[in-house]
């Protein structure tokens, strides 16, 4: 995992005022491991999953340097968006 990564991570946890264990982190591999992990870590009420999940793909989004519309919850940290 490259520093854009762990960056990104730290930078969803503060936001979800969550804590990914590391062991798991070095496991995402896509925004949907992230938006997975944000899930699991933070207990939301169902009524809340596609806000939370919309919320890690614009931060993900935010960090590298993309559009919001044209993250995929199937792409790629490092291949798609380019983060190391």
């Amino acid at each position: 995992m490259g520093l854009d990564t762990v960056e990104l991570i730290v930078r969803i946890e503060q936001h979800f005022a969550i804590c990914i264990p590391d062991a798991e982190a070095e496991r995402i591999a896509t925004v949907q491991d992230l938006a997975d992990a944000v899930l699991r870590h933070s207990g939301p009420p169902p009524n809340l999953v596609a806000e939370i999940t919309r919320r890690v793909v614009e931060l993900v989004a935010d960090h590298a340097g993309r559009d919001p519309d044209a993250v995929l919850l199937a792409h790629s940290l490092t291949s798609d968006l380019g983060l190391d």
